[in-house]
């Protein structure tokens, strides 16, 4: 399954990808997610913040929240659709931002996990895998 992993812009998004997001994190435990989206989409956040998605044949499958400091990639908030579970997109957005966060240097670390699947997965792998990927598991 060939899942692109891209950076989401508020001015370009279009009306599916929005409904998508907001899909993709009805399941979530908070509302944290959804209430930084709409402050995102309306530039009411500080600009280390970003939106990353994955996306299949033009939907949008899952999400993670990414915030960077001069140091560090911080991630939030991964979740997938309900439907997508168990596919490797959680895996495939965290290997993107693991590539990202070498690129630039910074510490990849995981930011506030919530009650979900999707964090608990991504959580475990980190710890599995922390010394071959430069995991900071301090934070």
């Amino acid at each position: 399954m060939p899942i692109y992993i891209e950076a989401l812009a508020p001015e370009t998004m279009n009306a599916d990808d929005v409904g998508a997001i907001q899909t993709i994190y009805q399941d979530y435990p908070n509302s944290t997610p959804v209430e930084r989206f709409e402050a995102w989409r309306m530039q009411q956040l500080d600009d280390n913040w970003s939106l990353w998605a994955a996306r299949f044949n033009d939907r949008l499958l899952g999400a993670a929240w990414t915030q960077q400091d001069d140091h560090a990639l911080s991630i939030h908030d991964v979740c997938v659709r309900r439907i997508t579970r168990n596919r490797g997109v959680a895996r495939r957005l965290f290997d993107h931002l693991h590539t990202l966060s070498q690129s630039t240097q910074h510490t990849l670390s995981l930011g506030h996990v919530a009650e979900s699947a999707d964090e608990h997965a991504i959580v475990e792998y980190l710890l599995q895998h922390r010394k071959t990927i430069g995991f900071n598991a301090n934070t």
